[in-house]
């Protein structure tokens, strides 16, 4: 199957899409026991404050999936896509220079906020790459037979 350039582009930014939201999630979870003991706390507990830190993201990320997948069907998918990289960058930033770890929380869950404008825009692509297969496919079928 030939891939134009424009499908080739489409599959990359898809393919890093999803790494991000995996890295998002693995990195704390090998970072998460130094996060306690190095940054400066205010009004949470070390134990607290690193199940805030890894929760936080999750729950936002799932409360608001269908909620993107409603704004992408609405705005379309390439607008909620790069709504979403250009968030969770921002959201990245900040928690990388969050002073505290109450703020660390705050910025945590707004940096779940960035996947799920991205994530639910992926398998609509993936559709639109599985019908392009298969229209390939049916041609290399005929040419055979």
């Amino acid at each position: 199957m030939k891939l134009t350039t424009r499908q080739r582009g489409v599959l990359l930014c898809a393919v890093l899409g999803s790494a991000i939201v995996f890295l998002y999630q693995t990195v704390v979870s090998v970072a998460l026991p130094s996060i306690g003991r190095q940054l400066p706390r205010l009004f949470v507990s070390v134990l607290e404050g690193r199940s805030y830190v890894y929760i936080g993201y999750l729950l936002t990320l799932s409360s608001l999936l269908i909620l993107a997948g409603a704004l992408s069907d609405a705005y379309g998918r390439r607008r909620m896509f790069g709504w979403g990289l250009a968030t969770s960058g921002i959201a990245s930033l900040l928690c990388g220079l969050a002073p505290n770890l109450e703020l660390l929380i705050v910025f945590r869950v707004l940096q779940g906020v960035g996947p799920s404008g991205h994530k639910p825009t992926q398998p609509a692509g993936s559709r639109g790459w599985r019908r392009a297969y298969r229209s390939t496919h049916r041609r290399d079928q005929d040419c055979v037979n």
